[in-house]
């Protein structure tokens, strides 16, 4: 603990590797698993950048090192 604070030990790159270590089939990050009707407000400005991140990949990796969260859908 840092200053009372405990700070993630991980990113999310690290979880995605753990997780394909303990044999999880399919791993879904945050942008793959919202669409469209997960977004709050969708505009069609929202619905262009949602789609460009999942299309481009280093918009996608950005996204994912800039997210105050990491989600995961994992399968077996």
């Amino acid at each position: 603990m840092k200053l009372g604070v405990d700070f993630n030990q991980f990113n999310h790159f690290q979880l995605k590797r753990f997780f394909r270590g303990v044999a999880f089939s399919k791993i879904l990050d945050q942008f793959e698993i919202i669409e469209r009707d997960n977004l709050i407000k969708p505009t069609l400005w929202k619905e262009a950048i949602l789609k460009m991140i999942k299309i481009v990949r280093p918009l996608k990796l950005m996204g994912l090192i800039f997210s105050s969260e990491t989600l995961f859908i994992c399968i077996k």
